[in-house]
């Protein structure tokens, strides 16, 4: 995810939240035909 403008509401400012990276999960065609 990028960076992007947050907000702190315990202290009531503005902050700016940054970019991290996600885990993606992609269910294979085998697990979808399990559920």
């Amino acid at each position: 995810r990028r960076a992007r403008a947050g907000f702190n509401p315990r202290t009531n400012t503005r902050m700016t939240i940054p970019s991290a990276r996600t885990v993606g999960f992609r269910p294979s065609p085998e697990l979808k035909k399990g559920l």
